[in-house]
């Protein structure tokens, strides 16, 4: 009974704080550009990665 009381308890806290995280990042951030560097070689797999998420 008190895992389940817990377990119900956690899942609203991360619904509460998902949806505050969600309306902070409609405020237009980042407000400036955001350089990515990756330390490894271009057309490899850690480049390829960066290129994805950077888009």
């Amino acid at each position: 009974m008190n895992k389940k009381i817990l377990a119900l308890v956690s899942a609203a806290g991360l619904v509460v704080f998902s949806a505050g995280a969600l309306a902070q990042s409609a405020a237009g951030y980042p407000n400036k550009i955001v350089k990515i560097v990756v330390p490894f070689a271009a057309g490899g797999g850690t480049d390829l990665m960066a290129r994805n998420i950077a888009q």
